[in-house]
């Protein structure tokens, strides 16, 4: 039976996956202005591809698709698609040889570390993330833990006076009593002891 469920969530978890593939994936590449027709081919930029099949090999990663990408500036992105994207600035190309060994072993190694979800979120997301988070504070932490031993101590004193309350009668000469056997025993006990 556990067999069903665990494969049934595994089919769920499988097919929800190509689902947000095929919906967000388009989504986070057109952030860069990326689409399938800038993907660089290794004949396009040999030393580009060389610099990032040895570092990823260096690592013994997974292969990552290496886009160009259209805004200006410097920059390098890993994208969580399958395979893991590496989105490169145009301007990648003016940068020294060693600044390109560099930066794809950075993200090959990043990738390889699975940092490649980081920053992949939106705010909204995030706040969904931290609410869940807190949620599960509030219900398991506060009301199991917290709760759970503040009620534990209340149970512990109402169990410990129901047990007690017989000792509590009302009558004077049996407190009396209780306080004479009490200090009789305090002076056996010092005597006991080898006196005062």
């Amino acid at each position: 039976m556990r067999t069903r469920i665990f494969a049934a969530i595994d089919l769920a978890i499988g097919l929800l996956t190509i689902i947000v593939q095929f919906v967000a994936t388009g989504r986070l590449m057109a952030r860069f202005g990326v689409g399938p027709a800038d993907r660089v081919s290794p004949a396009a930029a040999p030393a580009l591809h060389g610099a990032l099949e040895a570092a990823t090999r260096a690592l013994s990663g997974r292969p990552l698709a290496l886009f160009c990408g259209r805004r200006p500036g410097l920059y390098a992105a890993l994208e969580n698609t399958r395979p893991p994207s590496l989105v490169l600035a145009a301007d990648v190309a003016s940068m020294t040889p060693g600044a390109i060994a560099f930066t794809t072993a950075r993200s090959a190694s990043l990738a390889v570390a699975g940092w490649a979800l980081l920053g992949k979120f939106a705010p909204r997301d995030v706040l969904i993330l931290c609410e869940l988070a807190a949620r599960f504070a509030a219900d398991t932490v506060d009301q199991k833990g917290i709760d759970g031993l503040v009620n534990g101590v209340g149970v512990l004193v109402r169990t410990m006076g129901e047990r007690l309350r017989p000792l509590q009668t009302g009558f004077v000469r049996q407190y009396g009593l209780s306080i004479v056997a009490g200090a009789v025993a305090l002076l056996a006990w010092f005597l006991s002891r080898g006196g005062f």
